[in-house]
């Protein structure tokens, strides 16, 4: 879901968050399980603190968007965009979808089956000794889902509770993992200590309670939320689309979206480090198969946030919407907060023009949002 962001602080320190929200084809940059099972090594202490104090101030080369007026051509009539209205389909199956991420592990008596999570312990051994990274516990290893080498999993249905088995099998030819076990024949001994099944939660007003940390205490309030959740976020895509659709951009500010993406890519590679991995290996463990179409994305989405800053600028020039010292001040200072920092390191590491300016986007955004019509 899109948010309304136009401050971005472009500080080392935040540029992490900016790569944590960004690989959305990946989860956590953590090793995988089957990263534990061959070796990877985890940050060491020193190399996590050298990272932790990575908070350089590093200035990009951000837009004075009072130069993009004049290269800018707005659409004649920016008000009563028309939005669709959210149905009550919609909302159930956000819900369902709410439920489904975060289904519970329910303890089984029976034989392993596809599909199951299972708690067991593992030791690898080659010819006869165990392996570095070999040998470990996971505690939830779902069957089906490929974590660890072909057979492993499938090796593991039909176990019941307490049960040992030996696993004979054979690294793939090309394993990028770990090239020292490519294609060599080694035997798992894996002891099955608990078999679980995923169950939806229920749906009722203690999971709405804890599910939304007690902003919502009843379902009817849940649905409500959202509702509104989804009407917002509709309203913002379909304003801000029509805007890009529609508005003639002579040029960009291409130095800073370069700036930008390679910013994001020095963070990448600065975790991969730490981890101990190549590039391709970090960002093959977060989701991405295919680097070079990943960061043609990246810089696709970075042009579009850059035109939607441009947009909103002019939008609110326009419209002769202004700014006065104390609304300024008040919003310096909830932006502060949001990033869990004084008022003075905020403003230290920002340029004002351009904090003053993504305020007035802000503006510019809420004035259109307030002039959308609904349609069904």
């Amino acid at each position: 879901m899109r948010k309304k962001v136009f401050m971005i602080a472009f500080t080392a320190a935040v540029a992490v968050g900016l790569c944590a929200c960004k690989t959305k084809q990946g989860g956590d940059v953590l090793p995988s399980p089957e990263v534990v099972s061959t070796g990877t090594p985890a940050p060491t202490e020193t190399a996590g603190t050298e990272a932790a104090g990575t908070d350089t101030v590093e200035q990009l080369p951000i837009t004075n968007y009072d130069e993009c007026i004049a290269k800018t051509t707005l659409p004649e009539n920016y008000f009563g965009i028309e939005v669709k209205k959210v149905s009550g389909q919609e909302v159930e199956d956000y819900i369902a979808d709410v439920l489904e991420e975060n289904q519970v592990l329910s303890e089984v008596d029976r034989a392993v089956e596809t599909g199951d999570a299972v708690d067991i312990d593992y030791a690898g051994y080659l010819d006869g000794e165990a392996f570095d990274g070999g040998t470990g516990n996971i505690g939830d290893l779902v069957i089906g889902s490929g974590q660890f080498i072909p057979g492993f999993e499938e090796g593991l249905i039909g176990m019941q509770k307490g049960e040992k088995r030996s696993l004979p099998l054979t690294f793939p030819a090309e394993y990028r993992n770990n090239p020292d076990l490519a294609g060599k024949n080694v035997v798992f001994e894996v002891t099955l200590n608990h078999v679980y099944v995923y169950e939806l939660p229920t749906l009722d007003d203690a999971f709405v309670s804890e599910f939304t940390e007690e902003q919502c205490k009843t379902t009817e309030e849940f649905r409500t939320y959202v509702a509104d959740m989804l009407k917002e976020n509709r309203e913002y895509e379909t304003v801000l689309d029509y805007l890009l659709e529609n508005t003639e951009f002579s040029d960009l500010n291409e130095e800073f979206i370069t700036a930008n993406l390679n910013s994001m890519k020095g963070y990448y590679e600065m975790y991969a480090q730490l981890y101990g991995l190549d590039i391709e290996t970090f960002m093959l463990y977060n989701g991405v198969a295919d680097a070079d179409a990943f960061w043609k994305t990246m810089e696709e989405e970075m042009r579009r946030e850059e035109k939607e800053r441009v947009v909103l600028y002019c939008v609110a020039k326009k419209e002769n919407i202004s700014l006065t010292e104390e609304e300024f001040n008040q919003k310096v200072e909830e932006l502060a907060t949001s990033y869990d920092m004084t008022v003075e390191d905020f403003l230290a590491q920002q340029d004002r023009t351009y904090v003053e300016q993504s305020i007035l986007m802000e503006r510019g955004l809420d004035l259109l949002l307030q002039n959308v019509v609904t349609v069904e």
